[in-house]
């Protein structure tokens, strides 16, 4: 019997191992369909603004550019802004990658990172997202559980050192992210 139990908690403990602990452990495809390593990463940006994004949302328009915006200022100085697609909240990024790219890159000179399209809450919750909520406001440490992100343009921003300093609801707009960006840049 001990021999079994034993082989239950070394598949456990390699199973806990597989999920990431750090933000520069993940790992993600492109739009493009390209394997991107955040490990690549680490030591060329001072802040990352990742995000969930849909083409179809209120939010759009506004976030895209203001997202653009601050990539456009920021990119040089150690901003990198990180869009991941999902068709999770009421079928509006229903979109195929390649029609994604092809739209952002027409309607809002997106130039900044876009990732294949994702899930950030349920069962199939991408490991990006899963890191980002277990280790931001959205996480409660009595339940063990981090809240669902709540629509298209939730927002995580992360330090140098992959520590997730804040989430930003899509109320929020990126604008108002800047002063918080500019600590990390000027850090």
């Amino acid at each position: 019997g001990s021999l079994a139990s034993k082989l239950v908690f070394k598949n456990k403990k390699e199973l806990l191992a597989t999920v990431p602990t750090n933000f520069f452990g993940l790992e993600a495809k492109d739009i493009d369909g390209n394997l991107v390593r955040f490990a690549d990463l680490e030591n060329k940006y001072k802040a990352f603004l990742v995000t969930n994004v849909a083409c179809k949302c209120g939010y759009t328009s506004d976030h895209y550019q203001q997202l653009v915006d601050l990539y456009n200022t920021y990119n040089s100085k150690g901003l990198a802004v990180m869009g991941f697609p999902c068709n999770q909240f009421f079928n509006q990024e229903s979109q195929t990658d390649a029609e994604i790219k092809a739209y952002v890159q027409q309607q809002f000179k997106v130039t900044f990172p876009m990732f294949s399209k994702i899930e950030v809450n349920g069962e199939n919750t991408h490991p990006v997202f899963k890191f980002l909520r277990n280790n931001s406001s959205l996480y409660n440490a009595e339940t063990g559980e981090a809240k669902q992100v709540p629509w298209n343009f939730g927002k995580f921003l992360v330090d140098r050192t992959g520590k997730v300093v804040g989430f930003y609801p899509p109320n929020i707009t990126p604008k108002e992210m800047e002063g918080e960006i500019k600590k990390l840049l000027d850090a």
